[in-house]
């Protein structure tokens, strides 16, 4: 089979398969017709051969695919999994997003995502009732990388003494959140 070496080769290719484009770059076309671009290569991690999607042929032309292919080429030889290297991104990715959601947002998520566990609705209104008493008014705004135990402190001392109970369950809550 002939290497495919120009956009035009690419788009009359009809035959169903993996078609060879050079330098572990792969065209597969699939029994529906659609197109799209394949890396496969050995992981320097497992010796194990693996293909990476680089996208359709709609949205990622021959000369970015190959670009892509040389750029995930030259991980390999410097002995990085591509497809390893690219979930780690996206985790770094995610976690930087987390950081900047605020103590309010992943409250009501944390409530949404507890409620199940909870035998009675009235636990969740409980849950929603102290932390905006309590909580919200020092810590809804902020971010969660930018909460201290000082700030839980604020929160919870101005009601320490007189509703022990209350605290107790505020700085559970806030822990758990």
């Amino acid at each position: 089979m002939a290497i495919l070496n120009s956009a035009k080769s690419v788009e009359a290719i009809k035959e169903v398969g993996y078609h060879n484009c050079a330098q572990g770059l792969y065209l597969q076309v699939s029994k529906q017709g659609t197109k799209s671009w394949l890396y496969r290569y050995t992981s320097p991690l497992t010796k194990t051969r693996r293909e990476m999607g680089l996208g359709s042929l709609n949205y990622v032309s021959l000369a970015e695919a190959r670009q892509l292919a040389v750029q995930n080429k030259h991980l390999v030889i410097n002995g990085k999994d591509p497809i390893e290297e690219r979930k780690n991104a996206q985790v770094k990715m995610q976690l930087e997003k987390s950081r900047n959601l605020t103590f309010k947002e992943i409250a009501k998520t944390c409530i949404a995502s507890k409620s199940h566990e909870w035998k009675n609705a009235k636990h969740s209104q409980q849950w929603s009732n102290s932390l905006e008493a309590y909580a919200f008014p020092i810590l809804g705004s902020l971010p969660i990388s930018e909460i201290s135990t000082d700030l839980v402190l604020k929160v919870l001392e101005p009601i320490w003494i007189s509703k022990a109970e209350t605290t107790s369950r505020v700085r559970q809550r806030i822990e758990t959140i």
